[in-house]
């Protein structure tokens, strides 16, 4: 069986979104809500956004044996995914809270993990070797996947070298959320990893932790020359840089002008649009600003993709591409 894309480790978990009815929330303090939804988050909506494009798609992943993985599932198997990649760890749970307040512009990401919830290397190769192969395999987060301390000195450059060699295209977003650096080891493996990224998809702070700190041009510039064949940087929610190995240049275009409402999963529907739209680099760049912006202003919706808007508000976006030299 081959699929459109494949999304490896890609931390999925449910999203409680909760909508304050008082002043806001106050840490520490419970607060009465309008509203609450249970949503399945992560890259389960990065899956949702490349189907509305019209894209297959399935998961490698593990989730705990409990009412969030059974929300999760269900939501997903909803949606039409495949979901038999979706390992399930008897007696485990997990909860990753989002708790996004709609009148502000933020959210506020509550996780616990269970102290004994590691996956192995040989659990993750396995699982790799295992799924089904795909048009692109996209490495949802490399530090969620491959930095557990059970896998801190393990050769994880070796699974990005099997997921190359068994799928179409391969795309990696580092996402690099803990406060701090990357354990060393991780960071060497990652580095070791890029030339065999055919689109690194990381934000200015993924970007600083592999190249350091310099304005994004400059930093796609270098990190093109760590070895991905295309870089497309994303620069908080203001403008998308992208370059390619085979051209040298760095371009950039804005995203669009909306009222932000909730930028909760904005980075996961820019990746969805960016692998489900189109293999044309700066056209699928303009279509992932224009869908991400439009998550932020809750405009999105659900039916397929690109519609009549979409395709006009992304054609205007690419008008105003730049050359930074």
């Amino acid at each position: 069986m081959t699929v459109d894309l494949l999304l490896i480790n890609p931390f999925l978990h449910p999203d409680l979104v909760v909508y304050p009815s008082g002043p806001g929330l106050v840490e520490g303090r419970l607060a009465p809500a309008y509203k609450q939804d249970i949503r399945a988050g992560g890259a389960a909506y990065t899956g949702k956004v490349a189907a509305q494009f019209g894209r297959s798609v399935s998961y490698l992943d593990w989730v705990g044996d409990d009412m969030f993985g059974n929300v999760t599932i269900a939501q997903l198997s909803a949606m039409g995914h495949e979901t038999s990649g979706i390992h399930r760890y008897t007696g485990q749970h997990m909860v990753c809270v989002s708790v996004a307040d709609s009148r502000s512009q933020g959210a506020t990401m509550v996780a616990t993990y269970p102290p004994d919830w590691q996956r192995s290397f040989a659990e993750i190769s396995d699982g790799i070797q295992g799924a089904p192969s795909a048009t692109d395999a996209y490495v949802y987060s490399w530090f969620w996947s491959f930095a557990h301390p059970d896998l801190q000195e393990a050769p994880t450059a070796e699974l990005m070298a099997e997921i190359h060699r068994r799928h179409g295209r391969t795309v990696l977003d580092p996402n690099w959320k803990p406060d701090g650096p990357p354990p060393p080891h991780e960071l060497a493996e990652l580095r070791k990893s890029l030339p065999l990224v055919d689109v690194l998809l990381p934000n200015t702070r993924d970007a600083s932790l592999l190249v350091g700190d310099h304005d994004p041009p400059e930093q796609v510039r270098r990190l093109l020359g760590l070895g991905p064949a295309a870089v497309v940087l994303t620069a908080g929610g203001t403008r998308a840089y992208w370059g390619e190995a085979n051209d040298g240049r760095v371009y950039s275009i804005p995203t669009l002008q909306v009222d932000v409402i909730d930028t909760t999963g904005a980075g996961d529907a820019f990746g969805g649009a960016l692998v489900g739209a189109t293999r044309d680099l700066p056209s699928s760049v303009a279509i992932a600003c224009a869908t991400a912006s439009l998550t932020t202003a809750a405009l999105l919706g659900d039916g397929p993709l690109p519609n009549d808007s979409l395709r006009t508000q992304s054609a205007q976006l690419l008008a105003e591409m730049e050359e930074h030299r």
